[in-house]
């Protein structure tokens, strides 16, 4: 004679399951949608539409002064032509 395996959760696999399900239907699939459009825009096309008076002005003010200091641009200091991040 053997034990069964005490289940500690019983049903747990069918709604972890459903909740995958739901998840993937919801949330996953329109993010990768909108992930998928914006590869297959061109570069100055998406710059038009990120700083477009109708989205920069949903922007909070801290978030637009931050934008800027995320650019990379080339080092004052150094001669040579690699990148340094602003902090």
């Amino acid at each position: 004679m053997t034990l069964k395996p005490h289940i500690l959760l019983p049903g747990f696999g069918l709604s972890l399951g459903f909740t995958l399900a739901y998840l993937c239907r919801i949330v996953l699939i329109p993010f990768s949608g909108s992930f998928l459009k914006t590869a297959t825009t061109a570069l100055g096309e998406l710059f038009r539409t990120v700083t477009a008076p109708r989205v920069s002005g949903l922007l909070p003010a801290d978030l637009r002064r931050l934008i800027p200091l995320m650019i990379p641009r080339k080092s004052q200091r150094s001669k040579t032509d690699t990148l340094e991040w602003l902090f």
